[in-house]
């Protein structure tokens, strides 16, 4: 009897066994399928899949401004060497704040050329302009190290732009207007050099340096330094300029990249090595959630079905997000989607998820929330080619047009548009002011905690007043008042 009960007991084990493995197997290829399924979808859509789809294309050394830019971290080391406001960019930032309009008195403008005047920082102006005289950009990423691919250029391009602007002010103050408008110039040259890197990274110096060439272009324009001939050029730069296919190429290249690590997630738990070091956030440092959810986590990763079924829903999210980005797609959007532009928090939303800490190392939130950022940015365009045109329609005519049609054909090739409506023109006694559609009839707004690298957008975002001319608007800088006038169209 005894024996009977044993080999019964070890039928049933062993049939528990079978039913276990076979359940395996079931749920490991349903989630192949689903992975599958997930990028055949991907496909579909036309999206590019693999890092020879979207690696920019390479350019002859000779022609290649990178590698001029790699010069200017090392000849600007030593000036940053001193830390807070004794090293060049507390001087910088206090002097901007002393001087924040357009034009310098006489002790101002030998102020700012004790700052940028001394050899080493003209060293590195020198290899800025240098920089922008070349035909392109290609910094050579490798973006095969999935989330641990870096832009190295990311430091000195900021700077770049933030030596120009300056420099700028200082020759528009002393006169000198040419010089002042080819600054400008090449800090728009500089700020589409990393448009076509397939990287967030890439694209945020991309989007700051056009907010910035922007507003020193208002300031130069303001302190009455651009000739019809410069002011032309500008606008011909301007007319048609598009920062939607850059978001697009980020959404792109995040997907791609992170889709690197998750492969070698999955190779990692083929061999059975622990994929511990993944789970890391991008500093390096683990999270506090104790030993017991490191354990869990780890051992859920272990599940390889798992991981291909959040890389699954990550496809779909991307490939959802880059068609709403692109324009392309419409339609009701995804739980996922509604749960991840509700939060604006990318952490929060996938705290529960297998691959929430990886997928948070791409820095995703900053391409959802740059969005918001490009659309305002896209707006500053349109309404400085329509300032621009005007401006030059005041050195030809004399006075301002009534309305903005009264500047095609012969300042403006057409009628720039903001978002699909027409631009708010408001005519006044001896200027006029020019407003995004979104200004009055509301717009989207960050508040300050929801991302601290956009504190200083966050006006920007609420207010779109972007160009003033004439006497009568005695170009103020910042937020301005909406203004009460009627509304004139184009």
């Amino acid at each position: 009897m005894k024996r009977k009960r044993l080999i019964f007991v070890l039928k049933l084990f062993a049939g528990l066994l079978v039913v276990l493995a076979v359940a395996a197997w079931g749920w490991n290829e349903s989630t192949k399928s689903a992975l599958a399924a997930a990028q055949a979808r991907c496909l579909a859509a036309g999206l590019p899949m693999t890092i020879d789809e979207i690696r920019p294309p390479p350019m002859p050394d000779a022609d290649n401004a990178a590698l001029v830019i790699a010069k200017i971290g090392p000849v600007l080391e030593p000036l940053l060497r001193e830390s807070n406001e004794h090293g060049l960019a507390g001087k910088l930032d206090k002097f901007n704040e002393a001087h924040p309009g357009f034009r310098l008195d006489e002790a101002g403008t030998k102020e700012l050329a004790t700052l940028l005047e001394p050899q080493p920082v003209q060293d590195v102006l020198a290899l800025i302009r240098e920089a922008a005289s070349r035909k392109g950009y290609d910094a050579k990423l490798e973006y095969e190290k999935g989330i641990d691919c870096k832009n190295p250029n990311e430091f000195p391009m900021a700077w770049a732009a933030r030596l120009l602007a300056p420099h700028a002010l200082l020759a528009a103050s002393r006169g000198q207007n040419a010089e002042a408008c080819a600054d400008v110039w090449d800090m728009m040259i500089l700020a589409d050099f990393g448009a076509a890197e397939p990287i967030d990274n890439s694209q945020r110096v991309h989007w700051r340096a056009w907010e910035q060439a922007l507003d020193q272009l208002e300031k130069v324009v303001a302190a009455g330094a651009v000739s019809p001939a410069w002011n032309q050029k500008f606008v011909e730069r301007l007319a048609g300029l598009d920062l939607i296919p850059g978001r697009v190429r980020a959404i792109d290249g995040s997907r791609i990249i992170v889709g690197v690590a998750i492969i070698d997630l999955l190779n990692l738990l083929k061999s059975g090595i622990s994929p511990s070091s993944i789970l890391l956030p991008m500093d390096g440092v683990p999270r506090d959630r104790g030993e017991l959810w490191n354990w869990l986590a780890t051992q859920r990763y272990r599940a390889a079905g798992m991981v291909r079924i959040e890389y699954a829903d990550y496809l779909d999210l991307m490939r959802e997000w880059r068609g709403r980005a692109a324009g392309t797609s419409s339609g009701e959007p995804s739980p996922l989607w509604k749960e991840l532009l509700g939060n604006r928090n990318f952490e929060e939303v996938f705290e529960h998820r297998l691959l929430g800490d990886l997928l948070e190392s791409s820095h995703l939130i900053e391409c959802c929330v740059g969005g918001d950022r490009i659309e305002n940015l896209q707006t500053e365009i349109a309404a400085a080619e329509v300032g621009l045109a005007m401006e030059r329609f005041h050195q030809t005519k004399g006075g301002y047009p009534a309305k903005m049609a009264e500047l095609v054909p012969e300042f403006l090739r057409e009628v720039p548009m903001d978002h699909g409506e027409p631009l708010i023109y408001i005519p006044g006694p001896g200027g006029a002011m020019i407003y995004g559609s979104r200004s009055i009839y509301g717009s989207r707004s960050l508040s300050e905690e929801e991302n601290d690298d956009l504190k200083y957008d966050s006006i920007r975002l609420d207010i779109t007043c972007n160009w003033a001319a004439g006497a009568a608007a005695t170009w103020k800088f910042g937020p301005h008042p909406l203004p009460t006038p009627a509304l004139t169209g184009p």
